[in-house]
């Protein structure tokens, strides 16, 4: 069996700052977006890696337990959220049909029961910016030519 190692880091010049060096798919062509999303998150998946550890990391410095409270309300209601799709045929149809809409139902869900307890900013910046960009945010329009990346 080969050896398994982690993606490099590339260069924040290609991940983000860079021009795109292609143009847009037809916004009429879901699969060619999708195929453009999960190739770069394939590719910067390191990059992605290392933002959601940076903010995960500053929110808990200057907020530890409001980014705990917050990223233990995504991960009970991602749980619930599987458990669901596992066990009931109509939210698992909805999981399958819509995963973009399951994301936004996840992240608000758990937004909205932050918000209760009072911890709603900390959870936007250190929680739900990092895993919405990874999800098909910053840096996706640069993927370059000549790498075999679509």
């Amino acid at each position: 069996m080969s050896e398994v190692r982690p993606p490099p880091l590339r260069a924040l010049g290609d991940f983000l700052l860079g021009p795109a060096r292609l143009a847009a798919p037809d916004p009429r062509d879901p699969q060619r977006w999708r195929n453009r999303v999960l190739n770069n998150l394939l590719y910067y998946q390191s990059n992605y890696g290392l933002g959601l550890g940076l903010a995960l990391l500053l929110g808990g410095y200057f907020r530890p337990l409001h980014t705990l409270l917050s990223g233990s309300a995504v991960t009970l209601v991602f749980v619930a959220f599987v458990w669901g799709a596992e066990n009931k045929a109509p939210i698992r149809r909805f999981r399958r049909s819509c995963p973009g809409a399951s994301l936004l139902a996840v992240l608000g869900s758990a937004y909205g029961l932050v918000s209760l307890l009072g911890g709603s900013g900390v959870f936007l910046l250190t929680v739900a910016l990092p895993i919405s960009s990874e999800c098909g945010g910053g840096g996706w329009e640069s993927t370059g030519s000549g790498s075999g990346r679509a």
